[in-house]
């Protein structure tokens, strides 16, 4: 006896044993670093290139900062996507973009 309740922002549904429910889920579960959700009607989506989320129940990406690539690495190892943080570009490289792809040398 109860309603169904919506899934909130940074979260999704999920079966119970960790996996993504579309339909039928027992439980809401925050969003992991790297991976956002913009509202609860689906999964959790992993930060495109050039971005990233730190910390749970992301609602957005943000850009890597200049001079910082996103990265799943505490040293700048470029993410293709989910990246949990940015890093620092490393010795003669350099990023003059926020949210850019690439660094220079």
């Amino acid at each position: 006896m109860g309603a169904c309740n919506d899934v909130e922002n940074g979260k999704q549904g999920e079966d119970g044993l960790g996996a993504y429910a579309a339909t039928g889920a027992v439980v809401e579960v925050a969003c992991i670093a790297g991976r956002f959700s913009t509202s609860g009607d689906g999964a959790c989506l992993s930060c495109s290139v050039g971005k990233y989320a730190s910390g749970v129940g992301n609602t957005i990406c943000t850009d890597a900062a200049v001079g910082k690539v996103a990265s799943t690495s505490a040293i700048a190892l470029q993410a293709d996507t989910g990246a949990p943080q940015e890093a620092v570009c490393p010795v003669n490289t350099f990023k003059a973009n926020a949210g850019a792809v690439s660094l220079v040398s």
